[in-house]
């Protein structure tokens, strides 16, 4: 018969193979034979952590703090357990008194540096990721974490030069080459990023990580059949990759052959694979008319479309009847992120938080509406939506369209993007807002509208300012035939130098486009966004992935629109916008209509340039700048779904 100390090694033995369940049961077997025993204790709680049993594992190591008040490990493990459990400030005094105790632990710095960044402090927490650096210089995770850390605070300069002095040190580690791709993607230094996705792949050929942040590069670039491309790749190699599966899932939306039927079939494969297995039911009160909690779950809390969109509205929430939380992502917060908070009655930096611990807080708050404000795009939570912490939950503002997320039982919408009795292959209740899906306000100065370019020139300018990945072959196609009808026209699009701009001059080509009538814009400031309209006569819409916000910019500089609906919702939000400002008749449904509408738009200088004159207030005076309206059409619909699952007891 073995010995206990032959039994130990042998659970050991399996701890660092992976399998703590057979370990916990011979520890517990020893310690039915060695009651009070604090090392064993701490084993069987190490284990219960593994296995994902948290108060359990609580339970354990605190029997053995108990037992060995000034042991530094059993301390460093319970702060990880407490760290888990989202209680942050009680694992950071764990870890301080486990460093205090120990000095020479230096990985309890590493353990409470991350921490300190769950809380948002991140200057405590980059001072010690760089300890831990100076002392152990091949300690991976603390490089990149250093680097997440300055990402965090807004330092993308500091967190870029963090990997690169990393890569000196380890320069075939793939995970710090996909770190610096991301830091460097988000500084807009989108040729770096994708030699830093190529070099860890290869590093590791096989790395879905960086096959689908190379997709998310490319997007960016424009090349948006070549990022679908490799975010299918990234899930083929990593199914378990959910980011990976929503860029397939966003990226077909862009694609005119793929009907809104093979988008709902794989939105239903992304449920099955990584939502279902996380769902948990709860309990919650259903009074049906009592203040209701809401929360809005997004990374775009700053300025970006779906932060202009929303700031709006929580301007003018009603307190009385409605509390609003938001959970914010947003990795570089700005002005705007600070009049979000401002808004909302409660502010949750959520951005270091795991999906778990987001959920749990949630649940604390006894949230009643949660509201997704991403679907499948970047930044998304949807693996919390999948564990269900709130009842009632919907997706919105993101884009038009349905997560397929089981979960997700109702989104936002309007009349005009879901009509009544139209076929859908979305499982979730639409709930149509009164007017329109958008809120429209230019959030400061906006330069004035200038007299119609055309006039002054003689020559039509088309363009399009949306991002360059909802640019396709076939818009190309339709784009050509418009600039053939309206002699000497030029076109003017949006997209930075590089592959994306080429290929795009390379169709125009091929359509017998000649190459001094197409002129591209690189990526501008807020302010000269707005003031590249004054060279633009008519805007022309792409699809099937419309403008969106950006359609209301160019309606707001005096630019009318031509837009070609479609049977998917992101493909009829030029209809849903020039219906609301009264111009339904700039919205076609076949592409042949939609050069004609265009060509003949562009052929009428006088009305042209009374469009030019009018739109500005056009748009002050409809439903698109009616914050109030669209609050309380937002609010009603908040209690609409509330009062529909107080009703399906």
């Amino acid at each position: 018969m073995p010995s206990d100390q032959d039994l130990l090694g042998t659970a050991a033995a399996h701890e660092q193979a992976g399998r703590p369940g057979e370990a916990e049961a011979i520890y517990r077997d020893v310690l039915a034979r060695h009651p009070g025993n604090a090392d064993l204790m701490q084993a069987i709680g190490s284990c219960a952590f593994r296995s994902g049993r948290l108060d359990e594992a609580r339970q354990w190591t605190e029997e053995a703090v108990g037992l060995v008040p000034n042991h530094a490990v059993f301390l460093n493990n319970l702060g990880l357990i407490l760290d888990a459990l989202g209680e942050l400030r009680e694992a950071v005094a764990c870890f301080e008194q486990a460093a205090r105790i120990d000095p020479a632990l230096v990985i309890v710095r590493y353990n409470l540096g991350n921490a300190r960044v769950r809380l948002g402090e991140f200057d405590e927490a980059v001072a010690l990721f760089r300890y831990v650096i100076e002392r152990m210089p091949a300690h991976v995770e603390s490089h990149l974490n250093l680097g997440m850390a300055l990402s965090r605070k807004g330092d993308l300069a500091g967190a870029v030069e963090v990997y690169r002095a990393a890569l000196r040190v380890l320069p075939d580690c793939s995970r710090l080459w996909n770190n610096l791709g991301t830091a460097l993607q988000r500084r807009s230094d989108l040729a770096g990023a994708i030699a830093a996705s190529r070099e860890a792949l290869r590093c590791e050929p096989n790395d879905a990580l960086a096959m689908s942040n190379l997709g998310v590069c490319l997007s960016e670039l424009g090349l948006a059949d070549e990022a679908l491309e490799w975010f299918r790749r990234s899930i083929a190699h990593d199914p378990t990759l959910s980011e990976a599966h929503s860029g397939v899932i966003f990226h077909m939306q862009l694609q005119p052959e793929i009907a809104a039927d093979e988008i709902a079939v794989e939105c239903r494969r992304w449920w099955l694979r990584h939502g279902a297995p996380l769902h948990r039911a709860g309990e919650w009160d259903r009074t049906p008319d009592r203040r209701l909690r809401v929360g809005y779950v997004s990374s775009d809390f700053r300025d970006h479309p779906v932060g202009r969109h929303l700031l709006p509205v929580l301007r003018v929430h009603d307190p009385s009847e409605f509390d609003f939380t938001c959970y914010s992502d947003a990795l570089l917060p700005d002005a705007m992120t600070a009049e979000f908070r401002s808004c909302a009655v409660t502010w949750r930096e959520s951005g270091a938080w795991s999906d778990e611990q987001l959920s749990a807080r949630i649940r604390e708050d006894r949230i009643d509406v949660l509201v997704d404000l991403a679907l499948h795009s970047a930044g998304n939570r949807l693996r919390v939506f999948a564990r269900q912490p709130a009842p009632v939950q919907a997706s919105f503002a993101g884009y038009p369209g349905s997560t397929g997320v089981e979960t997700i039982a109702y989104r936002l919408t309007d009349w005009f993007l879901d009509p009544p009795g139209a076929e859908s292959p979305w499982s979730d209740e639409p709930i149509r807002l009164p007017d329109s899906f958008w809120c429209f306000d230019p959030l400061g100065e906006s330069p004035d509208v200038n007299e119609l370019p055309a006039l002054a020139s003689g020559v039509v300018v088309f363009g399009c300012l949306c991002k360059p990945s909802k640019v396709n072959e076939r818009v190309i196609g339709w784009w050509s035939a418009i600039l053939e009808r309206v002699p000497r026209s030029r076109m003017l699009l949006l997209c930075p130098a590089g592959e994306g701009r080429d290929l795009i001059a390379a169709q125009f080509r091929q359509c017998g486009v000649e190459v001094d009538r197409v002129s591209f814009s690189d990526r501008l400031s807020r302010a000269d966004y707005l003031a590249l309209h004054h060279r633009v006569d008519v805007i022309l819409d792409p699809f099937p992935y419309n403008g969106h916000m950006t359609t209301c910019d160019a309606l707001w500089m005096g630019v009318p629109v031509v837009s070609l609906a479609g049977q998917t919702p992101v493909s009829r939000g030029g209809l849903s916008l020039l219906s609301n400002v009264g111009l339904p008749e700039l919205a076609a449904f076949a592409p042949e209509d939609y050069v004609r509408i265009a060509a003949d738009l562009a052929n009428d200088l006088p009305r042209l340039a009374a469009l030019r004159a009018t739109l500005r207030e056009r748009m002050r005076a409809s439903p698109l700048m009616d914050g109030p309206r669209f609050a309380r059409g937002i609010e009603d619909a908040c209690r609409t779904m509330w009062r529909e699952w107080c009703e399906a007891k």
